[in-house]
């Protein structure tokens, strides 16, 4: 039909120092000059692409034009208004039902991702909720919800409960809570899934081996990489004491001690696996059928913060970041639908 060119009357009070249109209070739609049709797509489109590439694709394929600034309003107006609908449902948790356990496995697994501000760098932290399935292949990663947030370990630690809750994780036989050894994210297992089986994630476990070969043998790669396979498979068999034991007697041999820096390094390394001993008991738990490994929240962190976040010189305001996050969740969460609704509701 072209361009539709739309009048509108204006009244202004002074007295009170606003300003209001009359067309607009009959019509509320028309106060967002968008539709419930093109929010949706700006939205969709905004959650994946940077507002530049969003305005592009609207404008070749769907020939509307619209600003970025007017697609970043809009998309932040959304994302807010979902995540009012989480704060609401986390500030008034539903009562827990439990029932028969229909769900073998549920997995939950934390992780932060950095993303550049206007005042620093901080972190976004990541949750995701999935089950696993049995699959001729092996296990298999099913049913997959997210939850991102930059904000203090506390308040996410509420947020993940709540997906936690929509997702029934009570309802199921086994849960695991795999991390790597950052405190916050025990402290969160600790405290909101204390029945858990906690798991520290293979990779960061043997990243921390490694640095301990390192600090230990420096230059000697040939003896390092002998002692390294050694420690490797007593960690895998979560025999922590020996694995100890061997550091010990390396302590000597290398003569550590001469080296303060790398004797107090070592030290912190070596308090890292104690602290964390009844998490790595790898060969148990791939015998009991749990994954050891953090490969789902390391995608989950790629897919949902860096993929969107993270470009070439893209710097946030947290509640830009928040309002994306929030659509980038639901869409990877496969819960558009919702997003549909709530944009018809405040349309």
């Amino acid at each position: 039909m072209g361009d539709i060119l739309i009048r509108k009357d204006y009244y202004y009070c002074d007295e009170l120092k606003k300003g209001f249109y009359p067309l607009e209070e009959a019509m509320p739609v028309l106060k967002n000059y968008c539709l419930p049709d093109l929010k949706e797509q700006i939205c969709y489109l905004s959650s994946s692409n940077p507002y530049n590439l969003t305005q592009e694709i609207l404008e070749k394929i769907g020939g509307t034009k619209i600003s970025t600034s007017h697609i970043q309003k809009v998309s932040n107006l959304v994302g807010k208004e979902l995540i009012d609908i989480e704060e609401e449902t986390i500030n008034n948790p539903k009562k827990i039902k439990e029932i028969d356990k229909n769900k073998k496995k549920t997995v939950i697994s934390v992780d932060g991702a950095m993303i550049s501000t206007y005042n620093d760098w901080k972190e976004v932290k990541t949750g995701v909720v999935y089950e696993l399935k049995d699959t001729k292949k092996g296990l298999e990663s099913v049913n997959k919800s997210y939850v991102s947030k930059i904000e203090d370990h506390l308040s996410f630690r509420k947020r993940l409960k709540t997906e936690a809750n929509r997702r029934e994780y009570y309802n199921t036989n086994e849960l695991i809570v795999i991390g790597d050894g950052a405190r916050w994210i025990w402290d969160l297992a600790e405290n909101e899934f204390p029945r858990s089986v906690k798991i520290v994630d293979w990779y960061h476990a043997k990243e921390h081996l490694h640095k301990i070969v390192e600090l230990l043998y420096e230059s000697d790669t040939n003896k390092g990489r002998e002692v390294e396979e050694l420690l490797e498979k007593n960690l895998y068999d979560g025999d922590i004491k020996n694995f100890i034991k061997i550091i010990d007697r390396c302590k000597i041999e290398t003569k550590i001690l001469d080296r303060f820096t790398d004797f107090m390094s070592l030290g912190t390394e070596i308090g890292y696996f104690l602290r964390n001993e009844s998490k790595m008991q790898y060969r148990y738990f791939e015998e009991q059928g749990y994954p050891i490994g953090s490969g789902v929240i390391e995608s989950a962190c790629k897919q949902v913060v860096q993929l969107r976040l993270k470009r070439s010189g893209m710097k946030w305001k947290n509640e830009g970041a928040h309002a994306i996050l929030k659509l980038r969740t639901m869409y990877l969460s496969d819960r558009w639908d919702e997003v549909v609704s709530t944009i018809k509701k405040v349309a």
